[in-house]
């Protein structure tokens, strides 16, 4: 009895402990990048260097976000002297709206755009927050505030858009000493949210008309730094993307680990599952990837019933556990909405070359994301 008693206090605070990150702001770490092209199309080979993110969460929704069901993937990168932000967003049968000209047009905020707030020292008692609106054309509108002053801020910033099989691909070049970064040093640190302002989603998507979408899981004031997620910069970091998060009737993560160095690299990699009902799982394996490799880790949740709640983690962290890549959370309701995405071989692998990369696991990682699944029927 006395065993038992233990084993479920054992597992009562794993549960508490992993509800815990639900309330942490999102983090991942960005390593040295290639400068790419702002040329509106976002290709594999411009993606390899950068950190990636699937999904938007609706800022209505109450309590821990929810995933927008409309497929959206976006990467963040960066050479040292520009931050590059790429995305990749479905459109709906009826396209975006796209009304302002290029260049600087308050009038942006009435399109589909994506929306930035970035804070270059998250840690000062006066901080500074910059707000960018881009929209396809490249019309753009900033607000800024120094100390809750407001403050004029009309950036260098370069954007363009297009859509490609009812795809908007959208990426911005910001230069780093516009928002007050000369130079990044080791371990830096600056507060972004990325937002998706949506004017045309469709029901099949998740709405009747328009909402507002954020990458972050938790709500809050907008405008300000209380959890904004966290970048951090590392070069030579691993890569960390994922791929997807959604499966038929259930969550199925895919994400890809790439090390640019030229040593070998060993990783934590943790996956747990933790469903309303069904028998709670939680893993850790350890991945070794050779100079210049990448790997696929396809993630499978256990068996769970219709409509029940699964709560799930994913983390990638350095073999030491010290140093944590990426840190995420999201609320991911499972409706049946059919994947609209096609998937391809990341990072310019042939199919061959993917399948062959491609890892099955039950063992999992800490890059952190962490995500609230419903099952529920196609």
């Amino acid at each position: 009895m006395k065993k038992l008693f233990l084993l479920f206090l054992m597992l009562s605070w794993s549960i508490f402990a992993a509800d815990d990150i639900f309330k942490s702001s999102a983090k991942i770490t960005v390593s040295s990048a290639p400068p790419i092209k702002i040329d509106g199309i976002v290709s594999e080979i411009e993606t390899k260097h950068a950190a990636g993110m699937y999904g938007f969460c609706n800022l209505r929704s109450k309590g821990i976000l929810s995933l927008v069901p409309a497929d959206a993937f976006f990467n963040v990168s960066t050479d040292g002297k520009k931050l590059f932000i790429s995305a990749i967003c479905e459109t709906g049968s009826n396209g975006i709206v796209q009304r302002a000209a290029k260049g600087y047009n308050s009038r942006v905020s009435n399109d589909d755009a994506f929306e930035f707030i970035i804070i270059p020292d998250i840690t000062s008692d006066k901080i500074t927050i910059y707000q960018l609106i881009a929209n396809n054309k490249g019309g753009y509108y900033t607000i800024a505030k120094k100390d809750g002053n407001p403050i004029v801020w009309k950036p260098a910033v370069e954007i363009k858009g297009s859509i490609i099989d009812k795809k908007w691909h959208f990426e911005l070049a910001l230069p780093l000493k516009e928002i007050g970064i000369e130079k990044l040093q080791k371990n830096q640190t600056i507060g972004l949210r990325i937002c998706r302002n949506w004017k045309r989603l469709q029901k099949e998507y998740g709405g009747s008309w328009g909402l507002q979408s954020s990458w972050s899981q938790l709500a809050g004031a907008f405008f300000s730094n209380y959890a904004i997620p966290q970048i951090t910069f590392k070069s030579n970091s691993p890569v960390v993307r994922f791929l997807s998060l959604r499966g038929k009737n259930k969550p199925d993560a895919k994400i890809s680990i790439f090390n640019p160095t030229k040593k070998g690299i060993t990783l934590n990699v943790r996956y747990a599952f933790m469903p309303s009902q069904s028998q709670s799982v939680d893993h850790t394996d350890k991945i070794t990837l050779k100079p210049n490799e990448i790997k696929i880790l396809s993630l499978k949740l256990p068996q769970a019933d219709i409509n029940e709640t699964v709560k799930t983690y994913l983390s990638v962290t350095s073999a030491d556990g010290k140093v944590t890549l990426t840190f995420l959370a999201k609320n991911v309701p499972v409706t049946g909405h059919r994947q609209r995405m096609t998937f391809s071989p990341p990072n310019s692998l042939t199919r061959r070359e993917f399948q062959s990369n491609m890892l099955f696991i039950r063992q999992p990682i800490r890059c952190m994301y962490a995500l609230t699944a419903r099952v529920s029927p196609m």
